[in-house]
């Protein structure tokens, strides 16, 4: 097996979100600039949202009770503050006092996700006005709201001249720190997750559809024990039985009694994708059979052969980048925010943070053991012909958004801390 075959691992707890760059993505660039998200609704502060005591902690339900409890009294004394010299009518009132409930219910609950519910290693993903196109990121701070350097659009292009950020620059308060990976456009995205484009909330938890996600972040991975390779079928004409069957059967030749270990999940629409999944032991066949319908992956040896699998932030940035993994780590635990209180609240904090960055950094080897076992099927000039008439390829889809682009803001210099 070639020794740079590398594997994404994508922890088993990882949640997935769609979170907009305001109603219709003025912050999108500024998003992608400054390597961050955001929400609005300022007029509750994180450290209030923070502050809120253990025993509102007990359980989910009574905490986002609560949140919706901060909001609505903040939004009902904004209210009061506007109309104490110019009182509304009872009728009036009471519709008004209906409407900021309600808004402050979703304002609570979008809060409330972002705040509490996403974590260290969660995926993003982020769509530009019209959804013509999506970031895809994953999250590497905690929530924030400290003020950060928002990059002059005109420096990029080596433009010293305009002190002008050149785009809109979000004025939400609270924040998160995100690598973006890359930018996929709406027709590479699947068929299943075509439903976010119309998604109202500002904020979503979309963890159902990470089986659809995750061969967006990478052709290679490993999730839920189990690993995932994905083969894009690019073909735009249609697609006879024939050359299906022609796919299967290399399939069953190569694995033999082990493609009965082997599920596939197509769309194969023309253009569309092919997903195979098997157990981790079993990963050198469907690296075989790609390594024989592409031809960009080596054969495996008969004495074997190893891959590794690296977590989310070696895996995108890689040795050649230079990420001094355990230098941030020290700067995180030195500028992790000071929770009020006890000191085993902050060793418990500090604790959940340096665990979440080294599960990030998991990195592993997979035995390649049964390559001696695997047969390579001698393929005719006609079969070959068949195949190729698919247009397969192994190749991630998507544009690449390069670490090197994205280091200065990731590099937590700043006190990215609520709480001094």
């Amino acid at each position: 097996m070639s020794d740079d075959l590398t594997v994404l691992y994508i922890p088993d707890n990882t949640k997935y979100w769609f979170i907009r760059a305001n109603t219709k993505a003025e912050f999108y660039d500024d998003f992608q600039y400054n390597n961050f998200i955001a929400i609005g609704d300022n007029d509750v502060s994180l450290s209030e949202l923070k502050n809120i005591p253990k025993y509102d902690r007990v359980s989910k339900d009574i905490l986002e009770a609560k949140y919706k409890q901060i909001f609505t009294n903040v939004n009902i004394k904004k209210y009061e503050e506007i109309h104490k010299d110019h009182p509304e009518s009872a009728l009036d009132r009471k519709e008004h006092l209906t409407t900021i409930k309600r808004s402050s219910a979703i304002a609570a609950s979008k809060a409330f996700k972002f705040v509490e519910e996403m974590q260290i290693g969660d995926i993003v993903l982020v769509p530009n006005n019209g959804t013509t196109e999506f970031m895809l990121g994953f999250i590497t701070s905690e929530v924030f709201d400290s003020e950060i350097d928002h990059i002059v659009q005109n420096d990029l292009l080596e433009d010293t001249e305009s002190s002008s950020t050149g785009y809109p620059v979000s004025n939400f308060e609270k924040k998160r720190r995100v690598f973006w990976i890359k930018e996929i456009s709406r027709k590479e995205l699947p068929d299943k997750l075509s439903w976010v484009v119309n998604a109202r909330q500002a904020v979503h938890n979309i963890s159902e559809n990470a089986k659809d996600i995750n061969p967006l972040i990478s052709s290679k991975y490993i999730f839920n024990n189990s690993f995932h390779a994905r083969l894009g079928v690019t073909t735009t004409k249609k697609i006879s039985t024939n050359e299906l069957f022609q796919l299967q059967k290399v399939i069953v030749e190569i694995a033999k009694d082990k493609s009965n270990e082997i599920f596939q999940r197509t769309s194969v629409q023309s253009p569309g994708q092919i997903i195979l999944q098997t157990i981790q032991d079993n990963w050198s066949y469907i690296v075989l059979i790609i390594s024989l319908l592409v031809g960009k992956i080596s054969v495996p040896i008969k004495n074997g052969g190893t891959a590794t699998v690296k977590g989310l932030i070696p895996y995108f940035f890689g040795k050649e980048h230079k990420l001094d993994i355990k230098s941030k780590e020290t700067d995180i635990k030195a500028k992790e925010e000071k929770i009020r209180g006890n000191k085993l609240d902050n060793d418990l904090k500090e604790l959940k943070v340096k665990e979440k960055i080294l599960e990030l950094n998991k990195k592993f080897k997979l035995d390649n053991k049964s390559a001696q076992d695997i047969n390579i099927p001698d393929l005719s000039a006609e079969d070959k012909k068949k195949l190729s008439n698919l247009g397969l390829t192994n190749a991630d889809v998507g544009d690449e958004m390069t670490p090197e682009s994205q280091m200065d803001n990731l590099n937590f210099e700043e006190d990215e801390s609520s709480e001094k």
